[in-house]
């Protein structure tokens, strides 16, 4: 548990006092850590070293709250899926889910264990952070927060900051997610995000990775370092493992690949929002799959997508791989909110094999995404 640069001196916060807390890590440095900061915030610790001990400690006497570490070797998606369908049969209280996947809850929700009751820390861990999370978990009434039966008017008084360098892209978000009752900021690059941050007490951030001036892991960094916890969504195109690990380090709360679903960013949003809410099954009853542009942001994406396409031509012809390498990511972000997800693998594909590629072949996967393009 890494400790926060501007953490309070003051006593732990008065949910986590004398509670009750049941902690299973089998990294032994994790336990112990864990275990001394729960003591340190005036809580009650028992600490399970294997699942054997876990479910029969949660059979015998129930606790306030579960804190479940998945640095263990059976942190498979199947294994864990089933850990908490044992465990959901014998403990329905709060847990917190310490892992370093930020598609840990993706995992799960596709396994049908429901979400609700859950909160998601991404290792390393920041301690306050941490406290945090328990302390909305326990705070939260019996019933979770869930977000109501229609998605339009779910984000109903939340700030929102999006920081997205591509118009188009903001403008599709900004529009969306206004319509879903939330009050919309908009930065161009990591630096205006953080200069807003600072001067706005926003509820949440949505940072695409890749911007020019100053990007999203590096804005994410610094404003963790200056002590703002904002919950952060991270949006890209593509990401590698080492930045997806670099995110986690510098505090990212969640990352979404593009293309996105709208309401799987609508219900990452809530849950972040929420204490963990989770969207109902019927939520997103007659929502298009994709974030599909309507009207006249439609009518503005087209142009984008042909002139971007056309820098990715010049690029290639003029023999600029770094110029081709920027125009690609730039057609991966806008292919990403296009509804034709044909489109979208074939940029993908152009843009891995990019290094391998004769003009001519290259020539001819341009040909078929334009032909994609102009068929809407």
């Amino acid at each position: 548990v890494k400790p926060d640069s501007t953490a309070s001196s003051e006593s732990p916060a008065a949910a986590l006092e004398n509670k009750s807390l049941l902690v299973y890590e089998s990294n032994l440095w994790a336990r112990r850590a864990l275990s001394g900061a729960i003591l340190d915030w005036g809580s009650r610790v028992r600490v399970c070293e294997s699942t054997t001990d876990l479910l029969h400690q949660l059979q015998s006497s129930a606790p306030d709250l579960l804190i479940l570490g998945l640095s263990h070797p059976e942190a498979g998606n199947q294994a864990l899926v089933s850990l908490l369908g044992r465990i959901r049969s014998t403990y329905s209280g709060a847990i917190v889910l310490l892992s370093a996947d930020p598609y840990l809850a993706k995992h799960i929700n596709e396994g049908g264990i429901p979400l609700t009751g859950i909160e998601f820390a991404l290792k390393p861990l920041r301690r306050q952070s941490l406290v945090l999370q328990c302390c909305r978990l326990l705070t939260t009434s019996a019933t979770p927060a869930q977000i109501p039966a229609r998605a339009p008017g779910c984000l109903a008084g939340l700030q929102l900051l999006v920081a997205e360098d591509h118009q188009p892209i903001r403008e599709l978000l900004i529009q969306l997610l206004s319509q879903s009752g939330a009050q919309l900021t908009a930065a161009t690059d990591g630096q205006q995000a953080i200069d807003l941050c600072d001067n706005t007490d926003f509820d949440l951030l949505i940072i695409d990775l890749h911007m020019p001036h100053l990007d999203g892991l590096t804005a994410i960094s610094q404003l963790r370092q200056r002590g703002n916890e904002v919950p952060v969504i991270c949006l890209t195109a593509d990401v590698t493992a080492a930045e997806r690990k670099a995110l986690s380090w510098a505090g990212a709360d969640a990352i979404l690949l593009k293309p996105i679903e709208e309401a799987t960013l609508l219900e990452t949003i809530y849950q972040h929002c929420h204490q963990g809410g989770k969207m109902p099954a019927d939520a997103g009853a007659g929502q298009k799959s994709g974030l599909v542009p309507r009207g006249e942001l439609a009518d503005q994406l087209l142009p984008q997508l042909l002139q971007t396409l056309a820098r990715c031509r010049e690029s290639c012809n003029s023999d600029d791989p770094k110029r081709l390498k920027a125009a690609l990511h730039d057609m991966l972000g806008l292919a990403g909110i296009f509804e034709e997800k044909l489109l979208y693998a074939l940029i993908r594909e152009i843009a891995a094999e990019a290094d391998n590629l004769s003009k001519e072949e290259a020539g001819q996967l341009f040909d078929e995404a334009e032909q994609l393009i102009r068929k809407h």
